[in-house]
């Protein structure tokens, strides 16, 4: 899948995958050494993260149920948590620097194939 900025009509990251299932939210990114550029994951029914046990930094942004981007977090660091406001729906983490000057507070976001 592809990320969308559709606010602004771009894409941002080309490489999406989906974590959907209860394993593959516990895995996320610790079995990667770094992450490409336009590289990034979706936690779908999710509203925090951690990155306990990664090796990098990652960049963090928080969605409502309507897609619209309610948080963003810039370089999160190793070994940290990091929680979403009540409302949130979705997570996609991708590397440090991914979403700068990409997405701002407000933007709707889509993903598709």
């Amino acid at each position: 899948m592809k990320l969308v900025n559709k606010t602004k009509n771009k894409a941002i990251l080309l490489s999406l995958k989906q974590a959907d299932t209860f394993l593959s939210k516990a895995i996320g990114l610790l079995n990667k050494q770094r992450l490409e550029k336009e590289e990034g994951l979706l936690f779908t029914n999710c509203n925090s993260v951690h990155t306990l046990g990664m090796r990098f930094s990652i960049d963090v942004i928080f969605l409502d149920e309507g897609n619209r981007v309610v948080k963003i977090v810039s370089c999160l660091k190793p070994m940290r948590l990091c929680f979403g406001p009540f409302k949130t729906k979705y997570v996609i983490e991708s590397f440090c620097g991914a979403f700068k000057g990409q997405i701002n507070k407000g933007d709707v976001l889509i993903w598709e194939e």
